[in-house]
Order: structure tokens, then C-alpha cells, then sequence
């Protein structure tokens, strides 16, 4: 059996990359701006992986069911993302969303069941990794 190849010097495979945090502060107003298309919050560059997103919803919305979703580039990131209730929580993410190929906007708006009372106030914690961007840092290196 031949020996396997040692590919930990090649190119940039031992600079490490590092997480990225986007921490979005939303109200309502944002959410139903522009008859429910909402606003964007920010922009991630080209090559990004969207790893997770966080909800904090600190003032729930008044009217029953609301939801909202997020975008990732035009494609929805997060799917009715439940803003009826006060809580914190990890939401689930489409997978065909999470890479940005050319980068793009994140933006929030009105899910299925708009919220309509002027209340909703949260947050969005948006973890991502730009592939092409490098920390610096290097991994170890097996010997040669």
C-alpha cells in the first residue's frame, strides 16, 4: 500500500480561518418597511458560509403567529422564524441558502403572519466564515 500524500503544506491549507459575527439589532418598523420586504442589515462578502443563526427576541410581537424570515442573498436563510413569544434560540437554516458564492445582503422581513403592533424588538446573531479570508495563523505541518 503506498504512503498518502502530505497535502498540510500545500497552498494556503494550514492558515486558519475565523469565525465572523454579525450582531443585527432589529424593531418591527424594519421588519415591515416596504410592505413587508424589510431592510437589509448587512452585506457579507463573496465566498462566505453562513454556520448559524441566533435568535434573541426580547419583546415579542402582539400579534399571534408572527413570524419573520431571513434572506441570505434573495434566498431565504431562515423560514418563519416564530417572533410571537419572547426567547432566545438557535433557528434552522435551509442549507442552499448558507453559501454566498458573490457574497451578499442579509435582510429581514415579514414572514407568512406579519407582525402588525409596532412591538417586536430583537436581535440576530449571523455566524459566518469568509473562505478566503485567513487569521494569520497556521496548523501544524506533518513532516515532510
Amino acid at each position: 500500500m503506498a504512503a498518502r500524500q502530505n497535502k498540510t503544506r500545500d497552498g494556503v491549507l494550514a492558515q486558519k480561518k475565523g469565525v465572523q459575527v454579525a450582531v443585527i439589532p432589529f424593531v418591527e418598523a424594519d421588519i415591515v418597511a416596504e410592505g413587508g420586504l424589510g431592510s437589509v442589515f448587512v452585506n457579507l462578502p463573496p465566498r462566505t458560509m453562513i454556520q448559524r443563526v441566533t435568535s434573541n427576541i426580547t419583546t415579542a410581537s402582539g400579534t399571534l403567529n408572527a413570524t419573520v424570515d431571513v434572506l441570505a442573498n434573495g434566498v431565504v436563510l431562515v423560514d418563519e422564524l416564530a417572533a410571537a413569544a419572547a426567547n432566545t434560540g438557535d433557528e434552522s437554516l435551509v442549507a442552499a441558502a448558507r453559501y454566498l458564492a458573490t457574497g451578499g445582503e442579509v435582510v429581514i422581513r415579514s414572514g407568512a403572519v406579519a407582525p402588525a403592533d409596532g412591538a417586536l424588538i430583537g436581535e440576530l446573531v449571523v455566524e459566518y466564515i469568509e473562505l478566503d479570508k485567513n487569521s494569520g495563523e497556521y496548523t501544524l505541518h506533518l513532516g515532510s
